[in-house]
């Protein structure tokens, strides 16, 4: 028999899963916030990152069939970016006022500086018109930072 005062569950056994389901839920749903999982270096770069560069920043960008994958690297040398130049086949953009090939600028993460990009001095590109794809570096030696961006329009 019940006390008045006690207030009596139901299940009091499921109440436990439940709230534990409930847990588990919400931590598969809130645990990619803010966070691109990095595939394997070898699908956007021949070459893996030598020990002078650091990964800061990755994001995939699509809208239909146009896609765009940037990259922030920390380096402390210029291996990295050489190797990225010599990969990506890319070449000095010699007219500083040329319109920047750049996706991610539509609708920038808060870590991408889609305004400065057109003011750095050092930028290097390509594209391919006959697979319309692109790809574009930007040097930031101040704060010692690559800007990387491919895609395809």
């Amino acid at each position: 028999m019940n006390s008045p005062g006690k207030k009596r569950e139901l299940y009091p056994a499921a109440s436990g899963y439940f709230f534990a389901a409930g847990i588990v839920i919400a931590m598969a749903m809130f645990s990619p916030l803010g966070c691109k999982k990095f595939p394997p270096a070898s699908i956007h770069f021949k070459s893996s990152f030598p020990p002078s560069a650091m990964l800061l920043h990755y994001q995939r960008e699509q809208a239909g069939f146009d896609v765009s994958y940037a990259f922030v690297f920390r380096v402390t040398d210029n291996r990295w970016r050489d190797q990225i130049i010599a990969d990506w086949q890319l070449q000095t953009v010699g007219d500083k006022d040329k319109e920047l090939r750049t996706f991610i600028s539509l609708r920038p993460p808060v870590w991408w500086p889609a305004k400065r990009l057109q003011s750095m001095p050092e930028r290097y590109e390509r594209d391919d018109e006959s697979t319309e794809r692109y790809w574009s570096l930007w040097v930031d030696r101040d704060k010692q930072l690559l800007y990387c961006e491919r895609g395809r329009w």
